[in-house]
């Protein structure tokens, strides 16, 4: 049995407080293809059966679905397969991969109507038969619903094995918490990656990692032509195989901010970690760098045929200037979600959202495209844009270039739980678009409930390469915010001979499209389940697309309209390392805010430490909030507050302000309360480096210092933690960690 304990967040992510933005935005913007829809949870979220509730075939008069009944057969004998060569020619090959069974027979469940006032609350604990009835309808809705139930089984995902092990954990329990529930199906399915896929409960709850980019300062530029202007022309071949075909390429440094790697230095690999970015024309430009979905504070090059390590940073294509900040407030004005504007003398168009709740704006924003048609460049800027409906991108690019065409095989589950979750919504103010969904799903129903199946409605693939009236050039500017039907713009903008796309990869939530919401019934757990496919080859679900050049900037907008009104001077400048003071960013579950003085914002995702005892206090120094730790004789309380350190550091720097009541110091290991360094010690072991605190003190700022090198000490290995056991109240405000970075110029491993 699970108990209460949250699971590691390994191949799934745990979303909540301001780390939770992504799913924030899955919860109230559903983004499908062909149309948006805004999701009130209020007015869509669909109750299913309910104790009493009717039931089809395949379930007990009870209304809990029999367990095994919904186990799809390992060969589906009796159906299309695509393992039968007469059915598979009737699969694109995109498809293949992601369907197992064009079509089988599946117990039709009725569903309630949607529920117009406020849909019930989520519900601590719940009977034991109401759980059964719960589960029963998660694994139908997993069997019968989702649209990449095939693919991940294929993969090693046993959906019958995550129910079937639930119920087994709450057989013998009278009354079930809620979260045990949650947690199962969240430890389940930890093998899926799909960024739609999302679980509501007493958190929220995405499954997949994306990967970010992660930048140097570096920029090298290649000179395989031209050897005769290096400073030191020499080649050497790494230990790893990085130049399989690439042994007679030659790159060197031109522009770096680090002491230890210098502008004419011949960087010597790894070739695959090189990044393209925008360069005139006739250079072409590289930013050491890598994708990862795990924090990465530093890389290994080899420099002059010695190898050394630089420093890495997120690509700022997603950080937040104040311009960016009021583009991305919200519907505040008429103007949102479209800002049209220029730079460097070129037409920006910046759209926020394809949330067809905003059709009248977005409206302007497809007609714009007739004063640009005879415009030597324009620029897209699709950043922080999570979708909506592709049709207002479709029409903007038919609009400009004549053609629009979507790069990409699709496919729709039909089902009676996919069609009713359209069915049953009415509400008189949809959109037309949203309506013609609806009337679609209201006509599918009599088939259905006459011959109930699961079936998949194929479009099929055609490539169709560049082409069309529009004859400029069209960069599209992306980062890691912007998915579903806003990378279905990028699609789109590919149908234009000119285009490219530039910023940072984008979220990579296209593959499994249309999330629908459902509720269930006792638990008050809310799942959203993809119920289509779109494959293409070059978007990957968690990596997204890869930019044609990437732009390390906090506006790549306005970085790339530079580089297309400059093409033959352009050169870009990115932001230095810093070279000897460096801010050590919080993780998301520790803290938020801005980099000096932050208020530590803690939420329900406590992570390390006790699951009692830390709360935001009121009681700051000057009036937002900061961490408290209150422990008595029964509780200890702690919580590692940085992540891993930059690996590189020689010294690191603590400074916070504490206030602390009634803490008693008492024999033992360690002091009873303190704030300070963990890390590894020169032997392996863990090493403290702290301040202890007894007594009552009122606020006051404190200062530690710590060498890395003389402690023997790894940065990567190093936290800032608080510690509180047996009694008093702690209170911790405004911690900032600064670094110096060593000088690693004479490393050589």
């Amino acid at each position: 049995m699970m108990g209460n304990k949250l699971p590691k967040r390994e191949t799934f992510s745990k979303c909540c407080g301001k780390a939770g933005l992504a799913s924030l935005i899955i919860l109230f913007i559903v983004l499908i293809s062909g149309g948006g829809l805004y999701l009130n949870r209020e007015q869509v979220v669909p109750i299913l059966g309910g104790s009493g509730g009717a039931v089809g075939s395949g379930a007990s008069s009870t209304g809990i679905i029999e367990p095994g009944s919904l186990k799809l057969p390992p060969q589906c004998n009796t159906w299309q397969t695509s393992n039968d060569p007469n059915i598979r020619s009737k699969i694109p090959e995109p498809l293949s991969d992601y369907i197992r069974c064009l079509s089988r027979p599946v117990a039709f469940v009725e569903f309630n109507s949607w529920v117009k006032e406020k849909s019930g609350p989520y519900v601590e604990q719940v009977s034991r038969a109401g759980v059964m009835e719960d589960i029963g309808f998660a694994e139908y809705l997993f069997e019968t619903a989702y649209s990449g139930r095939e693919y991940w089984e294929k993969r090693g995902v046993d959906f019958h094995s995550v129910f079937q092990n639930l119920r087994d954990d709450v057989a013998g329990m009278d009354r079930v918490s809620t979260r045990i529930i949650e947690n199962a199906i969240v430890a389940g399915l930890s093998g899926v990656t799909d960024m739609h896929l999302l679980l509501l409960g007493s958190s929220q709850w995405s499954f997949g990692r994306h990967l970010d980019g992660w930048f140097s300062s570096v920029v090298v530029e290649e000179v395989t032509k031209n050897l005769k202007n290096l400073k030191n022309p020499k080649l050497s071949r790494t230990e790893e195989s990085d130049f399989p075909s690439e042994t007679e390429r030659v790159f060197r440094v031109v522009r770096s901010p680090l002491s230890w790697v210098r502008a004419g230095d011949v960087f010597n690999g790894p070739v695959k970690s090189l990044f393209p970015i925008p360069s005139r024309n006739g250079s072409k430009e590289y930013i050491p760098a890598v994708l990862s979905s795990d924090y990465r504070s530093h890389m290994e090059v080899s420099i002059n045929g010695r190898k050394t390590l630089i420093p890495l940073h997120p690509c700022r294509a997603s950080e937040t200037t104040e311009n960016v900040n009021a583009l991305n407030a919200g519907p505040t004005s008429g103007d949102w979600p479209f800002f049209p504007g220029e730079s460097s003398g070129l037409p920006l168009l910046r759209v926020r959202s394809f949330d067809s709740r905003f059709h009248g704006r977005l409206g302007t924003f497809v007609k714009s495209a007739e004063s640009l048609r005879q415009k030597s460049a324009i620029v897209l800027d699709l950043c922080d844009n999570s979708g909506g409906s592709s049709s207002f991108s479709r029409d903007f690019f038919i609009s400009l270039n004549g053609r629009a065409h979507w790069q990409m095989a699709g496919a729709e589950l039909v089902s009676p739980a996919t069609v009713q979750s359209w069915s049953l919504l009415r509400d008189n103010a949809l959109p037309p678009i949203i309506r013609s969904f609806v009337n679609l799903a209201v006509s599918r129903l009599p088939s259905l409930r006459s011959e109930s199946v699961v079936k998949w409605d194929i479009s099929p693939f055609e490539k169709v390469p560049p082409g069309g009236t529009f004859k400029g050039k069209v960069a599209v500017v992306v980062n890691r915010r912007v998915g579903s039907s806003a990378e279905a713009a990028v699609s789109f903008a590919r149908s234009v001979e000119n285009a490219v796309l530039v910023g940072e990869n984008t979220w990579g939530m296209g593959t499994f499209g249309e999330p629908r919401p459902y509720r269930l019934p006792n638990t008050g757990i809310v799942v959203m389940i993809p119920s289509k496919l779109f494959v293409a080859s070059d978007l990957v679900e968690g990596r997204g697309y890869m930019p044609d050049y990437w732009i390390d900037s906090p506006d790549p907008a306005v970085e790339a309209a530079r580089w297309l009104a400059n093409p033959e001077t352009y050169l870009f400048m990115p932001s230095p390392e810093p070279s000897e003071k460096v801010f050590l960013d919080f993780d998301t579950a520790g803290a938020g805010g801005e980099p000096m003085g932050v208020s530590l914002e803690i939420g329900s995702a406590l992570g390390q430490g006790a699951m009692s005892g830390i709360e935001i206090s009121t009681q700051a120094r000057e009036g937002s909030g900061c961490l408290k730790l209150s422990a008595n004789s029964s509780t200890m309380v702690y919580r590692l507050l940085s992540r891993h350190l930059p690996w590189g550091l020689e010294k690191v720097k603590a400074t916070f302000w504490v206030k602390y009541d009634n803490v008693r110091r008492e024999g033992g290991q360690y002091p009873n309360c303190y704030a300070g360094f963990i890390h590894k010690g020169a032997d392996g072991g863990k090493k403290f480096n702290v301040k202890a605190f007894s007594g009552t003190n009122d606020w006051h700022q404190e200062t530690m210092e710590l060498d890395l090198r003389s402690e023997g000490a790894s940065a990567g290995d190093l936290h800032f933690a608080v510690f509180l056991s047996m009694s008093g109240e702690l209170y911790l405000d405004s911690l900032a960690l600064t670094g110096q970075w060593a000088d690693w110029s004479g490393q050589q491993q």
